[in-house]
């Protein structure tokens, strides 16, 4: 079933092609810029629900974006998962089919991003592994994003460290929006997770290069946010012998 919202219809283009190139697990590769529908003056963002999520994980999105950019939040109402997007097999929603399926609905045109969020697994095929679960899908510069929080809760219970979770990798997503790539520098939000959500217990905050891209493209970025959660301590995170082994599973 087709969800309404009484606004304009988006405008539909190409660019499956470009989004597949760019996804990349959680660690999205730096390939030449989407071209966005979307307008890119605007500092409207807007949370579309996929499936049931849980009030605290969209609350943790929009207090982290509005912590670091000069944004306008607005939610959708929600819609359900499609079953076209379903791999039986695993038991996960292919990202590349979900956002078909968002591309297909009646979406507001008037925004930066819409960003498509869902508590379900996704999954891409990534090198060898025909069904990789990923956190986001998203083409570098492209106006939607598909965000899952399932593998960014697993191994926690505390309600603050879901919500730091979430909340990092939403504003990394988000950032890749705007047209960023990864950053080497080790704690900065825009670091490269190498497939997993562990990389995230180390960032803290955008780098002052990563600061200096996004006003270049025009987007404002606050100055001194207050960063909703605690500084890392130094030995936070996965050892490199831990990542190192997560890459041997697609290289």
């Amino acid at each position: 079933m087709r969800s309404r919202v009484d606004v304009p219809r988006r405008p539909r283009y190409d660019r499956l092609v470009l989004r597949r190139a760019a996804a990349l697990a959680i660690a999205i590769a730096a390939l030449a810029p989407a071209t966005a529908a979307a307008d890119p003056r605007s500092n409207r963002i807007y949370l579309l629900p996929v499936g049931p999520v849980p009030a605290l994980e969209l609350g943790a999105v929009e207090g982290a974006l509005a912590a670091f950019y000069a944004v306008e939040l607005k939610r959708l109402p929600a819609i359900a998962l499609p079953r076209s997007a379903y791999y039986r097999p695993r038991k996960r929603y292919r990202a590349d089919k979900l956002l078909d399926h968002v591309e297909s609905l009646e979406l507001p045109s008037d925004g930066r991003t819409i960003l498509a969020i869902t508590a379900a697994p996704i999954s891409i095929t990534k090198g060898k592994a025909y069904d990789w679960g990923i956190i986001g899908y998203v083409a570098i510069g492209g106006e939607i994003c598909a965000y899952s929080t399932y593998y960014v809760k697993q191994g926690l219970r505390d309600p603050a460290r879901i919500r730091e979770r979430i909340g990092k990798i939403a504003v990394h997503e988000f950032t890749h929006n705007l047209g960023l790539v990864h950053c080497k520098e080790r704690g900065c939000l825009m670091e490269d997770a190498q497939g997993t959500p562990l990389t995230f217990d180390r960032v803290y905050d955008l780098c002052a290069a990563c600061r200096a891209k996004i006003a270049k493209v025009g987007f404002r970025v606050r100055p001194a946010p207050t960063i909703p959660w605690p500084r890392p301590a130094k030995d936070a995170g996965p050892s490199d012998a831990y990542l190192k082994r997560i890459r041997r599973l697609w290289e």
